[in-house]
């Protein structure tokens, strides 16, 4: 909630900057033949004065091509940043809803494993900065693999090229946008730091929003948990074969559906709700606990790292 709060205040802040210094730079002459009309025009210039005192952080940008250039890309930002924000919680509510009411139980699990695990994390820490994970160097091959497996088209050598080319520059414009983000907000952070009209919260709240954002480019805990399915599925190349991706995506509705299962189907009245919390905080620490089994070892057979020391100072000490 404090991320998307934070990134709506930020773009609504940049919007209007933008457009007082459209009004500003536009000469605009009015004619007002009734008494009424000017009372309107009084009270309008009183609003317009109000809000450019909230955004005069911009004014100290001294250039005026400076700023509108960087106000005409501060507004791009903010649409693009607003209308994912968007499309990202009617996705949330498109998964809410296929688990509700498919009847295909892959589906059904899939989505809310998704929503909880991916979807909800991801607007947790989500801004255009975070787009740069998509090309990221260590992480864009992986998501060339997911991107490829998705898509039937990967079958015939032109619908693999065709994919290709859309998958790599859909990644550098991404990159563009993330790069021009960073630079937006680090400007806009620093004069909110300066600007005698923010008050000290609102200054520390947006710094902790920017780190907030850098912070969560990439999502740690949702590579070592791909980390440890990688492990235990995609076999000794590390890289998912058909089978093996099938597999994976099976062993993770399972364990969302057995979850769901054994709190929401029960007589506890909180059951439905620690389903919710255990779904939503599952990590790879669980993920461990689940795929290995404890082996009881009888005291006197000993620790098997001790013997494997043992053995070993043996060998260097034989002749």
């Amino acid at each position: 909630v404090f991320n998307v709060a934070s990134i709506l205040l930020l773009n609504w802040t940049l919007t209007e900057g933008y457009m007082n210094n459209v009004r500003d730079s536009m000469t605009v002459v009015v004619q007002t033949r009734s008494a009424s009309i000017k009372d309107l025009n009084l009270n309008i210039s009183h609003v317009d004065a109000g809000l450019s005192q909230e955004v005069d952080i911009f004014d100290s940008i001294q250039d005026p091509d400076s700023r509108s250039e960087f106000l005409s890309i501060a507004v791009l930002m903010a649409t693009f940043e607003v209308s994912w924000i968007v499309a990202s919680i009617l996705d949330c509510f498109r998964k809410l809803w296929l688990f509700s009411a498919s009847t295909c139980e892959f589906t059904a699990f899939t989505s809310l494993r998704r929503l909880f695990q991916e979807a909800l994390p991801h607007l947790s820490a989500f801004s255009a900065i975070s787009l740069i994970a998509k090309a990221h160097p260590s992480l864009i091959m992986h998501e060339y693999d997911e991107y490829l497996a998705k898509s039937r088209c990967r079958q015939c050598c032109a619908g693999s090229a065709m994919l290709s080319v859309w998958f790599f520059l859909t990644r550098f414009v991404l990159a563009a946008i993330a790069v021009s983000a960073f630079a937006v907000k680090v400007v806009a952070t620093g004069l909110k730091l300066i600007s005698p009209s923010v008050g000290p919260v609102f200054k520390w709240a947006a710094v902790v929003a920017l780190l907030n954002n850098c912070m969560g480019c990439i999502t740690v805990g949702r590579l070592l948990e791909e980390r440890i399915l990688m492990f235990v599925f995609s076999g000794q190349d590390s890289e998912f074969q058909e089978d093996e991706r099938a597999l994976r995506n099976v062993y993770q509705c399972r364990v969302c559906r057995e979850i769901w299962s054994a709190f929401s189907q029960s007589d506890d009245p909180w059951g439905t709700w620690k389903a919710i919390i255990l779904l939503a905080t599952l990590d790879h620490y669980d993920l461990q606990a689940l795929l290995i089994e404890p082996v009881e070892i009888p005291p006197s057979v000993g620790s098997p790292a001790r013997s494997l020391c043992d053995g070993a100072s043996h060998d260097r000490m034989s002749p």
